[in-house]
């Protein structure tokens, strides 16, 4: 989702195409529950995406993308990390 609005399905297919799969387990239907949870949290939004060609093999579903919060908590997250390590 940092390089563009995404289906479930697409970073299912994204997790395959990197050789993800080598070193996580991570099942399809735990792809939409930690979407759903980090919609919840106000860190993704969804909103209905466009209805794909049939050739593509995508069905019109959810599309995610990052949110402002994410990006804010990132930096925080970020920023204590570079604190940590300058200050041990």
């Amino acid at each position: 989702m940092a390089e563009q609005p995404k289906h479930g399905y697409q970073i299912e297919q994204d997790i395959t195409t990197r050789g993800m799969r080598e070193w996580t387990e991570i099942g399809f239907s735990s792809i939409y529950y930690v979407l759903n949870k980090l919609e919840a949290d106000s860190w993704l939004a969804s909103q209905p995406g466009e209805a794909q060609p049939a050739a593509a093999g995508l069905p019109a579903a959810t599309v995610t993308t990052e949110t402002s919060e994410l990006d804010h908590s990132a930096r925080r997250c970020l920023a204590q990390v570079r604190r940590a390590r300058f200050t041990t």
